[in-house]
């Protein structure tokens, strides 16, 4: 039998591996990575970002994945000056009295701010209010995350920062 081209093998794995299950909390097999970042939530995150530019006086920039934080905060000598995490919620702010964020975040922070000698921050917008928290913030660590899409990889060591101590962007 005669062998596939090399792009017809390549074609074959690619269309095998779309039809892979994904991940579950009931313990089926994973996909590596999901994109979370869906047009309006980009759209989301660039409203917040033109408010931090306007309230700091800085220029916001979007990090590549790698930097596992959103956001370069510039001043207009293009020195970095911080970096940030931006979240949308769809709740209020004292709705829970903790926000939680992937422990993964603040590790990386802390390389970055070790590193660079610059703050990071998270930026949450609620229903309610917009607000911030340095990343060094966090008041305990703990186990989380959501369950709502069945996805086991959405579990995991979380930052818990107490939400009334989020300050006023």
């Amino acid at each position: 039998m005669k062998e596939l081209p090399l792009w017809k093998q390549y074609r074959a794995i690619l269309k095998e591996k779309e039809t892979r299950p994904l991940a579950s909390l009931n313990g089926k097999e994973t996909r590596p990575w999901r994109n979370d970042e869906t047009e309006k939530n980009l759209e989301d995150e660039r409203l917040v970002a033109k408010l931090i530019e306007a309230e700091w006086n800085v220029m916001v920039k979007k990090l590549p994945r790698l930097y596992h934080l959103d956001f370069v905060l510039l001043n207009n000598a293009k020195e970095i000056r911080g970096f940030a995490e931006i979240k949308i919620r769809d709740n209020k702010q004292l709705q829970y009295a903790e926000y939680m964020i992937g422990l993964s975040k603040v590790l990386h922070a802390k390389k970055l701010t070790e590193f660079t000698g610059q703050t990071c921050v998270v930026i949450v917008r609620w229903t309610d209010f917009t607000g911030w928290i340095s990343l060094r913030e966090y008041k305990r660590i703990g186990w989380g995350g959501r369950t709502d899409r069945d996805d086991f990889q959405d579990l995991e060591p979380m930052a818990f920062f107490t939400a009334s101590a989020f300050k006023a962007l």
